[in-house]
């Protein structure tokens, strides 16, 4: 409610000031569609730096400068937030025609924004196109103009599960090669919205049959027609979409299980931590972008290491290490596209380990310092790589899943997540000494040594073989002494 009449008093204020002014896009196609926006384009003549500064002192918003040269700013609130632009040409009806799609080429007069039903300018047909569910270019210059509107033509199908207009998706493939040109801030973000939806290897799909996903992420066309020895059915390229339909499947299935098939046995194991995985998904990591996105991110990633560790025997074809590889290769697109360090360092890790869970499965008793090693080197994303893992066995072994094997799996997967959310302190015990103390007591330099001495101190104490500071210390000597550091 006071979202509202806080948007209503910056309406009013707005007409004093710009009687012309007008809302515009996506604020008009969310209520037409029944929507709530948080985000209200507003179109003046002229004014529109001077008049945001205004707007973000009387009414308490943050002031950001978009575009001094075409005067577009915006001012934040607390749940929502305002753009306003000048007009492009002399009206209304010339500015519209700058727009992107049809369904976002739609305006309000302000006095008018209040009416039910809402009174619309809607020269270019948006209105039936909203209620086609259809994504159309507006004009033969729309990719042009801005070739970023290819992926929000991407975006938008998939945030409204709209069908994409044949002659705009043609035009889209035709000028995919020129998002070169496009800065990777916003290329990252419309990525991200895109990943962000439910059923994302459709549009996944759909940028690589466009041509767009090669411009992207040109390391993914490695993978292409890139052999894979049973029990894999796909080649890598074939299972990395595969992996990401599969991790759809693992989080929809968490949610509404089915009565067969695998996700008996993964409603059986990870059903008492649904919420808990749920809510590690949604934490917001930068901005407005969440976990759940770096996670697909590092679904895409999670194979790029195999074209550059392929090796061939008589028992098929390898890829010892990719892992490693891979997640050195992840981190470098993650820093092309500007994605904040807490990103980087989550799709690294993700990638970097998401073979641990499948070899603690095969190796007989999970033991304590082996769940803590785990968590040790995954941190807040070995959620995410236990998910990774899950979809990736899935994805692999496809319609001759092995049942025995598959429980297992989801075992060692329940086992690592439940330390994590239920037995954390026990995980990650306050630790007995200090690297200065250790330094002091031991008479040693600063360095590695330190830091290796104070890990097998915890392990220690997560296996409960150290209890006291004293053990501690005695533990440390003995190490030192037999030179296992």
């Amino acid at each position: 409610m006071r979202n509202r009449e806080l948007l209503e008093r910056i309406i009013a204020f707005i007409g004093e000031n710009h009687p012309e002014a007008y809302l515009v896009g996506g604020c008009v196609r969310d209520r037409l569609m029944g929507k709530e926006s948080r985000d209200f384009d507003f179109v003046v003549p002229e004014g529109a730096i001077s008049l945001a500064k205004e707007i973000a002192d009387r009414f308490r918003g943050a002031f950001v400068l978009l575009d001094e040269r075409r005067e577009f700013a915006r001012v934040v609130f607390r749940d929502f937030y305002i753009d306003l632009a000048r007009r492009v040409g002399k009206d209304t009806l010339e500015d519209l025609s700058h727009r992107d799609f049809t369904i976002n080429a739609m305006a309000v007069p302000l006095e008018d924004w209040g009416k039910e039903p809402l009174p619309i300018i809607d020269p270019h047909g948006g209105k039936q196109d909203l209620e086609l569910g259809l994504i159309r270019r507006l004009s033969p210059s729309t990719f042009l103009e801005d070739p970023c509107r290819i992926l929000r033509a991407i975006r938008f199908s998939a945030q409204f599960r709209f069908t994409i207009e044949p002659e705009t998706l043609r035009e889209m493939a035709e000028h995919a090669h020129r998002l070169v040109i496009v800065s990777r801030e916003r290329l990252r973000d419309e990525i991200s919205l895109t990943l962000a939806e439910p059923n994302s290897p459709r549009y996944v799909t759909l940028m690589d049959e466009l041509g767009i996903l090669k411009v992207l992420f040109p390391e993914l066309e490695a993978l292409k027609r890139l052999h894979q020895s049973p029990p894999h059915h796909l080649d890598a390229y074939q299972h990395t979409v595969e992996t990401l339909a599969q991790l759809e499947w693992l989080l929809g299935e968490l949610n509404d299980p089915q009565p067969e098939g695998p996700g008996r046995k993964l409603v059986a194991y990870l059903g008492e931590l649904k919420e808990s995985i749920q809510k590690h998904l949604e934490r917001r990591i930068s901005g407005e972008r969440k976990a759940l996105v770096a996670l697909k991110l590092a679904v895409l990633f999670h194979d790029l290491g195999k074209p550059f560790t392929l090796t061939v025997d008589d028992r098929g074809t390898h890829f010892y290490g990719h892992e490693r590889e891979g997640a050195f290769i992840a981190e470098s697109i993650m820093e092309r596209f500007h994605f904040s360090s807490r990103e980087v360092e989550g799709v690294y890790k993700i990638v970097a380990n998401h073979m641990r869970p499948a070899l603690l499965a095969q190796e007989g008793p999970l033991t304590k310092k082996a769940i803590y090693r785990f968590w040790r080197d995954t941190g807040e994303w070995g959620v995410e790589t236990c998910l990774l893992s899950l979809a990736d066995h899935l994805a692999t072994w496809m319609e001759d899943l092995i049942p025995e094997r598959w429980e297992r799996r989801v075992w060692v997967a329940r086992e690592l997540l439940t330390a994590y959310f239920r037995h954390r302190e026990e995980l990650f015990p306050t630790p007995l000494v200090r690297g200065n103390e250790l330094i002091e007591t031991l008479g040693l330099k600063p360095g590695p040594i330190v830091g290796k001495l104070l890990r097998k101190i915890q392990e220690a104490q997560v296996e409960g073989e150290v209890r006291s500071r004293e053990e501690a210390f005695e533990l440390a000597k003995r190490a030192l002494e037999s030179g296992e550091v």
